[in-house]
């Protein structure tokens, strides 16, 4: 069950191994939409449909999984597991209860449960998120933990960046989950049920930058939020201008007691713009509806952001 590269490369992986697929779980063709076919220009997209169909694997695409009607279709294959990377439903307990399953989740369970894990984890400045396979349980992202490994977060990595240098990790700790659950002895690493943190998805609002935070934290936004993602935005004259690019500035050093204020350009044509304790350099923008410009072409010297 599954969506996506994570779930096409890990289903390679366990036809590799040598099992046995009785058939393929994915989203409605509609899901697709165009925030995920924009990955595929960072080599990050990949419909499980056509990839399963290519195997020559049955594709069940149900409305929803957890009913009686499919639960019969379920049945009727027989399988003994259920791997889910990247299935957005949660499974309920007539399906539990039935059938062992586990799933593969991109962040460092107990931590990051739940949505969106890797640019959460870049908003919040952390230095690494992980790969984590472990069983289903009624909890979201709350069963005991089969494996896991670590993954970088780097200065100045976007999403993207974090997201390709983990893809290897799916296929891989799936793979060994598999093969200690034949073996019969799978880890089981019970998490507590009141650690960790859980996180929601995210909505379009959440990239809305309030420069009177510190430059550290607007900049880990902008670059979590950072193509093939919407981009985090701010408004100047009524007008919302997508930000795609930014750096921090050498020396942290406090400009004004004004956040949002430009007051500088560098050669290349970025701006500079005060924040709480500092200033941020802003590259790459976008007007709404228009084409990417060089900030410094479009803003005048103490121009006010975020009005």
């Amino acid at each position: 069950m599954g969506h996506q590269i994570w779930a096409c490369l890990t289903l390679e992986k366990l036809i590799e191994d040598g099992h046995e697929i009785v058939g393929v779980v994915t989203e409605k063709d509609s899901f697709d939409d165009e925030s995920y076919k924009r990955m595929a220009k960072y080599d990050c997209y990949c419909s499980l449909k056509e990839t399963a169909e290519s195997l020559g694997l049955t594709v069940y695409q149900p409305n929803n999984v957890n009913s009686e009607e499919f639960i019969k279709v379920i049945d009727s294959l027989n399988p003994e597991l259920i791997v889910m990377v990247s299935y957005h439903t949660i499974i309920q307990k007539p399906l539990l209860d039935r059938y062992t399953i586990i799933n593969a989740h991109g962040a460092p369970l107990p931590n990051y449960r739940g949505r969106a894990p890797i640019n959460w984890a870049i908003i919040n400045g952390e230095g690494e998120t992980a790969v984590t396979v472990h069983f289903v349980n009624e909890g979201i992202d709350t069963g005991d933990i089969i494996y896991q490994e670590k993954v970088e977060i780097k200065e100045m990595d976007a999403s993207i960046d974090v997201l390709k240098r983990s893809l290897p990790f799916y296929p891989k700790l799936v793979s060994k989950a598999v093969k200690a659950i034949e073996r019969g002895n799978p880890p089981r690493i019970p998490q507590n049920s009141f650690e960790g943190t859980y996180f929601p998805t995210r909505r379009p609002e959440d990239g809305l930058i309030s420069w009177d935070r510190e430059s550290r934290d607007i900049y880990n936004l902008i670059r979590a939020l950072a193509k093939p993602f919407p981009g985090a935005f701010t408004f100047h004259k009524g007008k919302k201008i997508i930000v795609w690019e930014s750096g921090l500035p050498p020396i942290k050093t406090r400009i004004s007691p004004i956040p949002g204020i430009i007051f500088g350009k560098t050669e290349k044509g970025e701006i500079k713009v005060t924040t709480r304790d500092s200033y941020i350099i802003i590259g790459k923008i976008q007007p709404v509806e228009a084409n990417e410009i060089v900030p410094a072409d479009y803003f005048k010297m103490g121009a006010k952001l975020g009005t």
